[in-house]
């Protein structure tokens, strides 16, 4: 074997190295047809290589190194306190750069770690990819697990897991265990995921898919989404239709589609829903919107209710003062005081003091003092506190009429 040297300064032309090459600052190597080295590179300062570069090994040291062309290392590239660039593509095994490394063309390796930056021009394949600063990936990116301590700027994924301290936007695809982001999320293209956890804000732009979703400030959706449970802090707006099996909001959620949950809707503010709401439980601190509203189990409603078709549920309580538009159906519907009704269908019908309705049909009514109504049908018992309270027909009917919903 034979060592060669490049002392500070020098413009040389390499070929083979049968051995290692050791290479001092400001230096320039052009290539005699390609530079291969069957040892190690260590660059001591600045260095330009003018075409392909193949090595075992490469180590940088307080450098800036400019390849211009390919570079291809057999083992580990270690760059301390170092700027790695290469115009061309990249293949290696271990990658340890301090400062940054950026890529031109195809990126191939086992194990990524950049404590500044990374960028790469094309597609990125690795097992682990770490960087302590920034990501740039322009081509699809496939690993095991991509961890950022600060921003990402992906085009399409296929992980297993996804860690961003701070921010990221990539067009869509992949990951199937679990993204974690700091900050805010931004997608282009339909995202599949096993579960989301953002403290900020996530922007989705096209569908999504996946598991738990859990949003600390504003979650919005431009498509369809397919979810386990979903989980908003603040501000939630899906475009399309959400399924899923929970859902809990502690502001204001609109739905340009329906909404069909396995279990409980709880929204600490308002919930608009554009077409249909299916649940097993509902309970909204606000207004609520809908075309039409079937829910299993209990409804308790402290703002306003506007349907189309109706809300129908085993129970439902709506809060004082509430004003409801559109039907209500269900076993047991109790008006809190003040509150204010249209048609109410169900088994037993009770309004608190000072609630109104416009017309009741139940088996059994019970209307408190003040309470009022303009037209009841019951089949067993009808109880009011006030002698004017049914202030139009009061009649007891043998079958009531069929139910809405």
């Amino acid at each position: 074997m034979a060592d060669q040297h490049v002392p500070k300064g020098s413009r040389v032309r390499i070929g083979v190295v049968d051995g290692d090459l050791n290479v001092e600052k400001n230096v320039r190597i052009e290539a005699d047809g390609r530079v291969a080295v069957t040892g190690r590179v260590r660059f001591d300062g600045n260095a330009e290589v003018v075409g392909d570069l193949e090595c075992a090994s490469l180590h940088a040291e307080h450098a800036s190194v400019h390849v211009l062309g390919s570079l291809s290392v057999t083992d580990d590239l270690d760059g301390e306190r170092s700027s790695i660039r290469i115009d061309g593509a990249f293949h290696g095994k271990n990658v340890d750069v301090d400062k940054e490394l950026i890529v031109g063309g195809p990126t191939i390796g086992e194990r990524f770690e950049i404590g500044g930056s990374l960028e790469c021009g094309d597609v990125l394949r690795a097992r682990t990819v770490a960087v302590g600063g920034r990501v740039v990936v322009k081509g699809p990116l496939k690993a095991e697990k991509l961890e950022v301590g600060g921003t990402a700027d992906l085009a399409g994924v296929d992980l297993d897991e996804l860690d961003v301290g701070g921010r990221i936007s990539l067009a869509g695809g992949e990951v199937r265990r679990s993204i974690d982001v700091g900050g805010v999320i931004t997608t282009s293209a339909p995202l599949a995921f096993g579960s989301l956890d953002v403290g900020g804000k996530a922007h989705l732009h096209a569908a999504a898919k996946g598991g738990d979703v859990d949003v600390g400030g504003m979650f919005e959706a431009e498509g369809d989404l397919l979810f386990d449970r979903l989980e908003i802090g603040g501000f939630g707006s899906i475009r399309g239709s959400g399924t899923g099996r929970s859902v809990e909001v502690g502001g204001k959620l609109r739905l340009g589609g329906s909404l069909a949950v396995q279990e409980a809707v709880e929204i600490g503010g308002m919930l608009d829903v554009g077409e249909r709401l299916t649940a097993t439980r509902l309970e909204v601190g606000g207004a609520l919107t809908a075309q039409r509203v079937v829910i299993t189990e209990d409804v308790d409603i402290v703002g306003g209710v506007r349907t189309n078709e109706g809300l129908k549920a085993r129970r439902i309580r709506i809060g004082r003062r509430t004003k409801v538009r559109g039907p209500l159906i269900g076993e047991r519907v109790d008006l809190e005081p003040d509150a204010d009704a249209e048609e109410i269908y169900g088994g037993t019908v009770e309004l608190a003091r000072g609630a109104r309705a416009t017309r009741i049909f139940a088996d059994e009514v019970v209307l408190d003092r003040g309470a009022s109504v303009e037209e009841v049908q019951y089949t067993r018992s009808l109880t009011a506190q006030d002698p004017g309270s049914v202030r139009g027909s009061g009649q007891k009917v043998d079958r009531l009429p069929a139910f809405p919903l």
